[in-house]
């Protein structure tokens, strides 16, 4: 059974910063908590990990979003966790909500990734129905008495759980799915294949200049007759090849990797 927003915070469920009391008559009428941001983790430019109160993601930019209220999902209940819609629809995409089991107690957080072509502001620079991130809604489970010695209560005070946000999205990319490491691979890639292929038309251009200048010359009288039978087609067709190998290689030179 879905709680009532309204009954959720009368049971304590949400707080507000250091654990202060909420107004149930504020949620009345509601049909979910809304959260807002306290902080926001995020990596410069040169990738040290930062925090602040309100930061506008680029896009492809990575962050962590920490609630400013925290929720005390007390034994018997559980907790849903939704991303605003309206943060969607702006092309940010959530990649850890969900379900918060019982006996969780401090602030929840979620990382984030703006999929759009716009930067998207966050946090304290704007107004408060615009800072929300999450919406909350409980559920009452049917717990017997052993499940409820089984639920043991996870308290995480706030500056510790912020510590261990920032050593966990160390580990992840500045951008989504690291995008100038990929642009970097590609280059070398390309690279790789064009100088391994200019090599190769090099060697075949070198071989038919070769042929017609030193082998050709020494060649016995007859040999030189089977050689030089249809000359003219023959000849032809060879400078006509190395034409395109050359074309081809003059294209090659032309192609500088993007800085």
């Amino acid at each position: 059974m879905q709680l009532s927003p309204k009954n959720a915070i009368e049971k304590g469920l949400v707080k507000g910063r250091d654990d202060s009391e909420l107004n149930p008559e504020d949620y009345e009428g509601k049909s979910s908590i809304d959260l807002d941001v306290r902080s926001i983790i995020y990596k410069s430019d040169r990738s040290n990990i930062s925090e602040c109160d309100r930061y506008t993601l680029e896009s492809q930019e990575m962050a962590c979003l920490i609630s400013e209220q925290v929720i005390d999902v007390k034994p018997g209940y559980v907790a849903y966790v939704f991303l605003k819609n309206r943060l969607s629809s702006q092309g940010l995409l959530a990649f850890n909500t969900g379900i918060v089991d019982s006996g969780f107690n401090g602030p929840i957080s979620t990382y984030v990734t703006n999929f759009s072509k716009e930067s998207i502001p966050l946090g304290r620079e704007l107004p408060l129905t615009e800072r929300y991130f999450f919406r909350v809604v409980f559920h009452k489970i049917d717990f017997d008495s052993n499940d409820y010695l089984k639920c043991k209560e996870r308290k995480y005070l706030y500056h510790k759980y912020v510590s261990d946000q920032k050593r966990y999205f160390r580990l992840l990319p500045k951008s989504f799915l690291d995008r100038d490491k990929l642009q970097k691979t590609v280059r070398d890639e390309v690279n790789s294949t064009s100088l391994s292929r200019a090599a190769i038309y090099a060697g075949i251009f070198a071989l038919g200049a070769t042929f017609f200048t030193v082998v050709i010359p020494p060649l016995a009288a007859d040999a030189r007759d089977y050689f030089y039978h249809d000359f003219d087609s023959k000849l032809d067709k060879v400078q006509t090849e190395l034409k395109a190998v050359k074309a081809e290689l003059e294209e090659l030179k032309k192609v500088k990797p993007n800085n």
